[in-house]
């Protein structure tokens, strides 16, 4: 979602329900949550899962530009 910054910048804005990372069935996470319309993951070095969430998201028929990722 885009919402305006002030000054007729746009910037992008995360959705209220965002998904974590630290499971041992991201793929299976990841695919049903973007299914069901959520756009915002959680990811963190920490996890050892974001090579792993990179090539997930890669590969979903979202576009990159949809998705709102975090990492710690």
């Amino acid at each position: 979602m885009l919402v305006g910054a002030g000054g007729g910048r746009l910037r992008r804005r995360s959705g209220a329900v965002g998904m974590g990372t630290s499971s041992g069935r991201q793929r299976e996470v990841i695919e049903v949550n973007i299914a069901s319309g959520v756009r915002h993951i959680d990811t963190a070095e920490g996890y050892g899962s974001d090579g792993l969430v990179g090539e997930i998201v890669a590969s979903l028929p979202v576009p990159r530009s949809d998705i709102f990722l975090t990492s710690k």
